[in-house]
């Protein structure tokens, strides 16, 4: 799909990952599907291959270009604080952090604000099926009643998919509990937040 196949009169919440693209590519995303505000809900908010994506750069270039730009990945993120968000072989358990009230309260300010203003969920991942934008914030809106079909993921090449043409997550794990990352991302270092040059090694979340 494409913008224009969008309908206008409809509430949606959008979602992307800026990859390895410019800015001025993620910013033309942007406007194409006419995004109001972006919430970032990377947990750690920084690129090593992409510095124009850190934090306080996007935030600057974002309201330079009049988008504005809120920071939610310590609510939204895909690698919570807590060892008790985590397996021993340092799976996230999203069933877990899905009910953590700090989590909730993400998803609810994501739910009002969606209905008063276009917004896009944004990550590092350009592809949502390999994403927590996907795997556990798309899930967790379609269980309170957010049509799929509403959920939109822009791809990194322009064009769209919405959350019911993606499969569900798979039982990657055995056992009774398989709603995890896919990856095991707990021994990754989190960096300081005193310095924008900071940077992540590069994944989804």
């Amino acid at each position: 799909m494409r913008s224009s196949d969008l309908e206008t009169a409809i509430d949606y919440i959008f979602t992307l990952g800026h990859s390895n693209i410019s800015f001025e590519q993620l910013l033309n995303q942007l406007r194409v599907y006419e995004i109001e505000a972006v919430a970032d809900v990377r947990s750690q908010p920084y690129s090593k291959y992409s510095p124009h994506f850190n934090r306080n750069a996007l935030n600057a270039q974002l309201e330079d270009a009049g988008i504005t730009y809120e920071f939610m990945g310590h609510q939204l993120g895909g690698r919570p604080d807590g060892q008790h968000f985590y397996d021993e072989q340092g799976h996230v358990r999203y069933d877990k952090w899905s009910e953590d009230e700090r989590f909730l309260d993400g998803i609810a300010i994501l739910e009002s604000i969606a209905k008063r203003r276009r917004w896009a969920i944004l990550c590092s991942e350009g592809d949502a099926r390999a994403c927590h934008r996907h795997l556990l914030l798309a899930r967790v809106l379609a269980s309170h009643g957010w049509p799929k079909t509403n959920i939109i993921h822009i791809e990194p090449d322009g064009t769209c998919i919405s959350e019911d043409s993606l499969p569900e997550q798979p039982d990657l794990f055995g056992g009774t509990v398989s709603w995890r990352s896919p990856l095991s991302v707990l021994q990754r270092v989190q960096p300081s937040t005193s310095s924008n040059d900071l940077t992540e090694p590069e994944f989804g979340d």
